[in-house]
């Protein structure tokens, strides 16, 4: 799978998630991603420290999320309590069904051409730089995609190009709720933010399942 960043902030009364997913060459059209909600521990003054919310790569269960201020400023680490504050608001969005995904494609340095996707002479198997013994073989990114959920629909919009603004009217809508278990989850993770700890083994969480390898996937404590 692809390894990517993922930068977590609050806009237009949206929790926002917006990924950096780094591509493994100019013909990869491969864009699935496995991630998930965690909490890590955030240490300042020394002594104090906070519990904040990240996202994490299901992968190799290595925290990847950074929480962004108003103004895309990184305070995970320079400012963990503004950080932890921000958290609890964003899950309280995310729960309410009000969030946005955003899903950045970073491709490697080089020319590529911009041509509809429904076409033809676009690649859609996995390919390696190899094609570029066939000059018939187009190159082609898949374009920025933004998926924004309010009330029980979800509509997905792209952008052609980075100079460009997202299409007005959605490629895609989709009728989609979650569920009572993912809802709950996410209560759990919130409370583990508020409460300030990772979790107790009572109370099962994502969060503490993942943190640092200290629990298993059963979110009981490693030996």
């Amino acid at each position: 799978m692809k390894s990517f960043e993922a930068k977590l902030y609050i806009e237009d009364n949206l929790a926002t998630i917006e990924f950096d997913i780094m591509m493994k060459g100019k013909y990869d059209v491969q864009s699935s991603i496995g991630w998930d909600f965690g909490v890590i521990r955030v240490t300042f003054k020394k002594k104090s420290s906070v519990c904040v919310l990240s996202v994490y790569d299901r992968d190799d269960v290595k925290m990847v999320g950074k929480i962004l201020s108003s103004n895309h400023v990184n305070v995970t680490l320079q400012n963990p309590p503004l950080a932890r504050e921000i958290s609890l608001k964003f899950l309280d969005l995310y729960i309410e069904g009000k969030w946005c995904l955003i899903f950045n494609y970073i491709y490697p340095e080089g020319t590529f051409d911009s041509v509809d996707t429904d076409s033809e002479e676009v690649l859609s198997l996995p390919g390696s730089d190899d094609f570029d013994n066939y000059s018939s073989v187009i190159a082609v990114r898949i374009p920025t995609g933004k998926d924004v959920h309010k009330g029980n629909q979800t509509y997905s919009y792209i952008k052609r190009s980075a100079d460009m603004e997202y299409d007005s009217e959605p490629v895609e809508v989709v009728t989609e709720k979650m569920s009572e278990d993912e809802i709950a989850s996410l209560k759990n993770t919130r409370q583990s933010i508020e409460q300030n700890e990772i979790g107790k083994p009572d109370r099962p969480s994502i969060s503490r399942a993942m943190l640092h390898g200290l629990f298993d996937k059963e979110g009981k404590p490693v030996d």
